[in-house]
């Protein structure tokens, strides 16, 4: 687990190369594309700004020459004889004499208003005499359209019963866009109506270079003009210094200066592409550029991991492999990089050399186990087969051939099982081989001891593989010392199979119990030693135990609160080594 949580936290070559190379690459990339854009919009601005010079310079002249035609007609109205003549007309025929003095008088002012002014009108409301003096060619359907649209903007005027209009105001006639600015003074409406694409026309002298199109936006930001690249652009910031726009066929700059305070707005549109080419080449350069140093950054990460990281990957998992006792593993003999070739074969060497000493060892403990495992057997059977041979001579001394025939029937099966029996068997061979040496017991002791042999184990329990003679030791044992004062012994054997996957076996008498020395003597695992010799059943089955499942089986030694002794016995429900220990 420490080793997992330090591996989580530390970095793999492969982690650490691709760091180092980004820290490398990235800073200069960053600082390429923030210089880059930083360039472009720079000039950007650049151009922004000269082109907002110049439209400023176009919107103070058109404002000067629109607050000059202001004047003039302020000037005529309130100055001019021929003016107060057509207002006090008394007929007709007056009204045409003054209204051609007037037209004469526009006519020799022309050189004041032509760059703004197409025409200048009076309109006597009383006699319905319409006169105007226009500088430019015009079809008849244009004029009638013009005229029906002052005497019905003079009709809106009386309504809302105003002297003189507030602002300039457009009126779109047809398809083209004029603005009006109209007087009423002395019963006499009159001012001038200008088109706006011929006054946008007139204005620009000299062309603003790469122009494409000038426009005039009205307060509400919607163009006075039609033009077709419009027909794409759902909305025009009026009030915004410049930005940008798709038209239908070209992509814009814009730049915006209010006029005549604030009721329109001088508009230049200037095509980008031609602004663009530059910065559009550096950005595709560093584009470019920035694309080449992935590509090569990839290159160089895919080759570093190719070349040098897979290799240390791959032999860290084989080391991880080794570790957990894998010895079959092995490295490519040849790798692109020499180093990791003579890595590789060290490493194969090594393994095999592991392999070769530890099977050495390996086949030696097996050998020395093997060897112990039957001196632990041979033990336990000189003493029990003197015993049986003694108790068959006195019953064939006494002609009692069937128990002769019955006894000598129970040592086939007794030293069968202990001669030739596995390291490890059934529980329940181990509970009918107890059952079998309470047959010879009794034969034994046939007038002196009577026991009561109790098995309390599950049917899922019977087929869990267990040391042999484990239990019948502790049940011999029971026999010796278990007995009570009726000359009766209980012997009870349970088992049970814990969470863990640990196997607790329990074998109890109704006997005295152990005396407390030799209680603490065995729960510290020392040797019971008496006065005929050495206890050899407890130690033998301590060490076979301790030989098949290390130090995951337990042995615990108590007295019962009811009276007798306990045993018990708690190890692994499989042995995790399946070998040759566990044959016969």
């Amino acid at each position: 687990m420490e080793r997992g949580t330090e591996k989580r936290k530390k970095w793999n070559i492969q982690r650490y190369l691709i760091f180092c190379a980004m820290c490398f690459v990235l800073p200069i990339i960053i600082f390429m594309a923030v210089s880059n854009l930083f360039a472009a919009h720079l000039m950007m601005e650049k151009i922004a700004a000269s082109i907002g010079s110049t439209a400023v310079l176009y919107a103070q002249y058109l404002d000067e020459k629109m607050v000059t035609l202001d004047h003039y007609l302020i000037n005529l109205g309130m100055n001019d004889v021929s003016f107060s003549e057509f207002a006090s007309a008394q007929n007709e025929t007056e009204a045409w004499l003054a209204g051609n003095k007037l037209k004469n008088r526009v006519s020799s002012d022309e050189s004041l208003y032509e760059t703004i002014s197409e025409s200048i009108f009076f309109y006597s409301k009383s006699s319905k005499i319409l006169m105007k003096y226009t500088n430019t060619v015009e079809t008849l359907e244009q004029q009638k359209a013009i005229e029906e649209r002052i005497k019905a903007v003079v009709s809106k005027i009386e309504e809302s019963e105003r002297s003189i209009t507030a602002e300039w105001f457009a009126e779109e006639i047809g398809e083209e866009y004029y603005i009006f600015r109209i007087y009423n003074y002395k019963g006499i409406y009159y001012g001038s109506w200008c088109n706006v694409d011929k006054i946008l026309e007139n204005l620009v002298r000299i062309q603003i270079e790469d122009s494409e199109k000038i426009l005039l936006l009205d307060s509400d930001g919607n163009p006075l003009s039609s033009w077709e690249e419009l027909e794409t652009i759902s909305e025009l910031k009026k009030e915004a210094s410049s930005y940008s726009v798709n038209g239908k066929n070209h992509r814009y700059m814009i730049v915006s200066e209010p006029i005549w305070k604030d009721t329109y707005y001088l508009t230049i549109f200037i095509k980008d592409q031609d602004i663009h080419n530059g910065i559009q080449s550096l950005i595709q350069n560093m584009a470019v550029l920035l694309a080449v140093s992935v590509l090569i950054l990839i290159v160089f990460l895919n080759s570093t991991k190719k070349r040098i990281g897979k290799p240390i990957e791959n032999l860290s998992r084989k080391m991880g492999q080794v570790e957990k006792g894998d010895l079959t593993v092995t490295l490519p003999a040849q790798e692109q990089i020499w180093e990791f070739t003579e890595m590789n074969m060290s490493f194969n060497s090594m393994v095999q050399e592991i392999k070769n000493l530890r099977i050495q060892v390996y086949e030696e403990i097996v050998q020395r186990q093997k060897t112990e495992l039957e001196f632990l057997k041979i033990q336990i059977k000189p003493h029990f087969f003197m015993n049986a041979l003694n108790l068959i001579f006195n019953y064939a001394r006494m002609d009692e051939i069937a128990a002769v025939k019955s006894i000598t029937m129970n040592l086939v099966r007794h030293f069968r099982y202990t001669l030739y029996g596995k390291n490890l068997v059934p529980i329940r061979e181990e509970i009918v081989f107890i059952q079998n040496y309470l047959q010879i017991n009794e034969w034994k002791n046939k007038d002196s001891c009577l026991v009561k042999f109790i098995s309390d184990i599950p049917e899922e329990m019977q087929e869990i593989p267990i040391p042999i003679l484990a239990i019948q030791t502790f049940v011999e044992n029971s026999i010796k010392f278990g007995e009570n004062e009726q000359n009766q012994t209980e012997i009870t054997v349970t088992a049970e199979k814990r969470e863990d996957q640990m196997i607790r076996l329990l074998i109890q008498d109704g006997g005295n119990g152990f005396s407390e020395q030799t209680l603490m003597r065995l729960n510290r695992g020392e040797r019971i030693i008496d006065q005929p010799g050495r206890h050899v059943g407890i130690e033998n089955v301590r060490n076979r135990m301790k030989i098949l499942y290390g130090g995951a089986a337990k042995m615990r030694f108590y007295n019962r609160e009811e009276g007798g002794a306990a045993v018990e016995i708690t190890i692994p429900a499989e042995v995790k080594e399946k070998n040759e220990l566990t044959d016969r």
